[in-house]
């Protein structure tokens, strides 16, 4: 399996879209993916950050994943960010 952990700044004025963005749009298309199997997000401990957290079946699963969403939905996919396999 592979965990891909990402941190993101969301200035607090546009919280509320972030969230509704993540609810409706971001987090249905990643569940969508053959090979997703969690995805999660969190409050960080820095202020105006927060982390998500996908688990992929497998690095073929993570990388099929890529070539489907749009280039925004890539840097939550794990484009640049910390992988960990497992």
């Amino acid at each position: 399996m592979i965990m891909v952990l990402r941190r993101w700044f969301i200035p607090s004025d546009q919280l509320e879209e972030f969230r509704e963005r993540w609810r409706v749009e971001i987090k249905p298309e990643l569940e969508r993916q053959p090979g997703c199997i969690r995805i999660e997000i969190y409050e960080s401990s820095i202020r105006g950050h927060w982390v998500t957290s996908v688990l992929w079946r497998d690095e073929d699963s993570r990388m099929r994943a890529l070539h489907v969403t749009n280039s925004g939905g890539a840097d939550i996919i794990g484009v640049g960010a910390e992988t960990f396999a497992s």
